[in-house]
């Protein structure tokens, strides 16, 4: 997942309060779409429910909102998929996960002067792990924001650590002459249930029931690394230079032109890219028994590129 999404995101939540008043520009025509109250990710346990605000938003993605309840509402079609007479311009899309979501209502709220959708998502009892939602204006095309609903284990359920998990760290940034790269096989267990070095532990935003892609990093570097809301933000490893000897270098993100560098990370699962771990962050992505857990220092191409040579390998 990438750093820079997880940046963007708070800047955006830092700055849409000063949109809640500016009536004069709710509509639906606005080019962008995000949170209304600075929430992106939500956790449920079982079958309870979680809970967004969600609009339109302006060129800087400030919070504008719908000028009418009704525009707030849910983006409905008819048989012919025209859109019917009560429809709202809310529309909502899964994007992984369909499984862990047992019910999802969205309603229109006043928020200030103006208009948002309330979108709630229900757990499916029975089912933990991760799941995103896409939320979109529907009159407007590209507009939308994602979403992200982990839904953790309740006290009843029997979670399993995940075996025989290979994680990797390597540095494809080209930007440093020592050039990291760690490789272990290792047996992750839910951060609820690790030491107190576990930096994931406790944390918000970061699931604490399931052991996920975020508790391997864990695993392979301890406590050499930092995270803030569940996004990994540097990694501290040792390297060795040309006399042989260990040096620790810290990758941290970094804009260098109109490059962004910082850390990705991808779940390869049998053979191939697991869905969904481009969009979530590491902390909340569910990992199975026998997964491959990758992370890779650099541009977002640089990564990608990287992670599709592994499944190519694989």
């Amino acid at each position: 997942m990438l750093n820079l999404k997880r940046f963007a995101a708070l800047g955006m939540a830092a700055v849409m309060t000063m949109g809640l008043g500016m009536t004069s520009l709710a509509a639906s025509s606005e080019p962008n779409f995000t949170v209304a109250n600075g929430v992106y990710t939500a956790s449920v346990t079982g079958s309870s429910t979680a809970e967004f605000e969600v609009g339109p938003a302006n060129a800087m993605y400030q919070f504008v909102g719908y000028s009418s309840e009704k525009e707030a509402g849910l983006y409905k079609v008819d048989a012919e998929g025209k859109k019917t007479e009560d429809s709202g311009d809310t529309a909502i899309a899964i994007n992984f996960g369909e499984d862990k979501i047992g019910n999802i209502n969205v309603s229109p709220m006043q928020v200030g002067n103006v208009y948002a959708s309330r979108v709630q998502v229900t757990g499916n009892g029975g089912k933990f792990g991760a799941a995103s939602l896409k939320a979109s204006n529907a009159e407007k095309a590209g507009a939308s924001v994602d979403l992200t609903v982990y839904v953790e284990a309740s006290e009843t359920e029997k979670v399993d650590e995940a075996d025989n998990v290979k994680v990797t760290l390597v540095d494809v940034s080209g930007l440093n002459d020592l050039v990291a790269d760690e490789s272990k096989t290792v047996t992750v267990q839910p951060a609820a249930k690790d030491g107190a070095g576990n930096k994931f532990k406790g944390q918000a935003g970061c699931a604490q029931t399931y052991p996920t892609a975020g508790d391997a990093l864990y695993n392979l570097v301890g406590t050499n690394f930092e995270q803030y809301g569940g996004y990994v933000n540097s990694i501290t490893t040792t390297v060795l230079n040309e006399e042989e000897e260990e040096e620790t270098i810290v990758l941290v993100p970094q804009t260098i032109g109109t490059n962004y560098y910082g850390w990705n990370y991808c779940v390869i699962r049998d053979g191939k890219i697991a869905q969904g771990c481009d969009i979530v962050s590491a902390s909340v992505f569910d990992i199975k028994t026998n997964d491959q857990v990758c992370w890779a220092y650099g541009t977002s191409a640089q990564a990608n590129a990287y992670f599709a040579g592994l499944v190519t390998a694989n």
